[in-house]
């Protein structure tokens, strides 16, 4: 960035009016957007398209690495007082999940200003939301420097305040109608129900599985994480129950809880749920809204106007009062004299899964508890990080299986005991130890394979992108929606008519997905591994202006001259026509080395990872050629 010193700051915030005269503004003015919706990103953009925009990803990228330890510590301090408490623990600030919380990035962004105050001339910032309008103004205030705001931003700043209280009041309104239906039509099958057949001299597992709406196939169920591993249990003599969790359902919920019955392997968590309990879960949620119940701040930095947007946020989550009920479900368990040796859960780290291990310790103690790390980790997905004060007064499983060594180090590394996590299947990725799965496509085909993320703001940003840079080119652009991604609302957040003629959506799992295309493109998740597995030529493309969630960060030494990082259109169709060479031993070399290292991460589908659910015991063992 150029040297100098600062001549005039203008603060502005998204809402255009907030710099009515924008034609006043002369070529020396630079200008910065501090939000990650792209859309609003590219509104600024012809608004000031006569004005040099400052590009920040790198510098983004880099401060990230800066505060993440520093953030991972802070979080941990924000919650020595709470204990295992679910106040605490049910909420986003606890979680560090950056996938849905800007916390951490806001952070970054507020070391991004500190750094440019001190290099760039006569610069505008633009800030998306009102939170870091005000944290910013405060940093500004603190620095001394000089600074002007926009005319009547108090007016606008109550305006969107009453926004977000209608918003608040909307979230609630959705949830609790989505409580009282699926508790109905749980209720309206629940006549169907029959015995499970447990045999009382076999161990006995509960699996939480999570059920989406393509989980249901022909009136069977298939659960997308655990896979065989129900099955497999059954067969060496456990006893399996499934705990369903429905999830982003948008048919009919009495047909499928009738099949979830007629299966005789299922418990409605509903069965065990009354009315009476939603109020308490309802006020867990509702006490977010004072927690952290004290001023805090970031490095001498005041954040409180960040933290206040939080506990916003999280008492606004209504979607976690199912999960808090899961207390009460448990209780009625024990009552009910039903059986649990093991109980499986997805792990992520989050609050959803701290009620059931807390209800579990208090009323079955002997019962094992086991979080299963079922996809990748990105560097940047606080969540799986912690502390050796988090897991002392936490709520954690007792052991984590994860899908591979590789990620049982970065669990170690990222604060998990060493002796709390072992090495696991990968039940996942099976099809990435197929050394007949490679990708089908040729250059001659010109499929090129778009991998959207379940983060809306993402996959607009790269649906946006690849329409812009290959819109009209010879290449059969699929793009691939995640599995549990809305449609719907990632249609409305598109805000886009009929797709260009070389668009389509793609259908189909991610596997029939790949053997179609002769090169993928993605910004984040699980998928981008898939690619890689599949032999797959992968391009990762930058995010604008938030963090780049790329589960290939911790391999970007050895990854980063095989799967190109592009930022610009250019840079992207320069990669493509490289990687689209038709039989080039060059392009399948590299593609080579790359499925070599990205196999390395997991571990395949055998008895010995498999064992790790309910004999831990074995994870003592060398590790075993795979």
């Amino acid at each position: 960035m150029a040297g100098g010193n600062i001549k005039n700051i203008v603060l502005a915030h998204n809402n255009m009016n907030s710099l009515p005269d924008s034609g006043k503004f002369d070529l020396t003015y630079k200008w910065l957007y501090l939000g990650s919706n792209y859309i609003n990103l590219v509104k600024w953009e012809k608004k000031l398209k006569w004005l040099e925009r400052l590009y920040f990803s790198e510098e983004l990228n880099k401060k990230a690495w800066e505060l993440r330890e520093p953030f991972i510590k802070w979080i941990s301090g924000l919650g020595k007082d709470y204990g295992n408490s679910l106040v605490w623990w049910a909420t986003n600030i606890s979680e560090k999940n950056t996938m849905s919380s800007d916390l951490f990035l806001n952070l970054c962004y507020l070391g991004i200003c500190k750094d440019i105050l001190d290099t760039e001339q006569n610069i505008i910032i633009i800030c998306e939301e009102w939170h870091v309008y005000i944290a910013v103004h405060k940093l500004l205030e603190k620095s001394g420097k000089p600074f002007s705001k926009f005319a009547g931003w108090h007016y606008i700043f109550i305006k969107s305040m009453i926004k977000e209280v209608l918003v608040f009041s909307g979230r609630w309104g959705y949830h609790l109608i989505s409580l009282l239906k699926y508790h109905f039509m749980a209720g309206l099958s629940r006549k169907e129900s029959l015995p499970l057949p447990l045999n009382p001299d076999q161990p006995t597992v509960i699996i939480h599985s999570c059920i989406d709406q393509k989980s249901f196939k022909r009136d069977r169920v298939f659960d997308r994480f655990f896979t065989i591993l129900p099955e497999w249990l059954e067969e060496r003599g456990y006893n399996v129950i499934r705990l369903a969790w429905l999830y982003n359902i948008n048919r009919n919920l009495l047909p499928l809880y009738r099949i979830l019955r007629k299966s005789n392997a299922y418990i409605i968590p509903q069965d065990y749920i009354s009315i009476a309990d939603f109020p308490r879960a309802i006020l867990t949620v509702l006490k977010g809204l004072n927690v952290p119940d004290r001023n805090v701040d970031f490095r001498g930095l005041d954040v409180s106007s960040l933290i206040l947007k939080e506990q916003f946020l999280q008492s606004a989550a209504g979607g976690m009062v199912k999960f808090l009920m899961y207390f009460n479900m448990i209780t009625r368990w024990k009552k009910a004299g039903l059986k649990c040796d093991f109980f499986i859960d997805k792990f992520e780290n989050m609050g959803l899964e701290k009620p059931q291990i807390l209800a579990l310790r208090e009323f079955y103690p002997e019962t094992e508890i086991i979080g299963y790390q079922h996809s990748t980790i990105s560097p940047f997905m606080l969540k799986f990080s912690t502390t050796r004060e988090e897991i002392e007064r936490g709520i954690f499983p007792d052991r984590i299986v994860s899908n591979g060594h590789f990620f049982r180090d970065i669990l170690i590394k990222n604060g998990f005991p060493q002796e709390m996590v072992v090495s696991g299947p990968a039940l996942r990725y099976t099809h990435i130890f197929n050394k007949n799965f490679t990708g089908k496509g040729t250059a001659a085909k010109k499929k090129i394979l778009v991998l959207l993320t379940l983060e809306v703001s993402s996959s607009v940003e790269l649906v946006h992108k690849t329409l812009r840079w290959l819109g009209g080119t010879p290449w059969t652009v699929l793009l691939k929606p995640h599995p549990m991604m809305p449609m719907g609302k990632l249609l409305d957040s598109l805000g886009i008519g009929k797709l260009p003629a070389n668009f389509e959506w793609a259908e189909g799992e991610i596997e029939e997905c790949l053997h179609l295309s002769s090169c993928a493109i993605g910004t984040a998740g699980a998928a981008l591994f898939d690619a890689i597995g599949a032999g797959v030529p992968l391009i990762v493309l930058a995010r604008e202006t938030t963090l780049t969630i790329n589960p290939m960060g911790w391999l970007e030494k050895e990854l980063r001259d095989i799967i190109p990082v592009v930022y610009t259109g250019e840079q992207l169709i320069s990669a493509l026509k490289n990687l689209t060479t038709e039989d080039s031993k060059v392009i399948r070399e590299m593609v080579a080395k790359a499925k070599e290292a990205i196999v390395d991460c997991f571990n395949p589908v055998r008895d010995e990872f498999l064992e790790m659910f309910v004999q831990p015991e074995i994870s003592r063992l060398p590790d075993v050629d795979r």
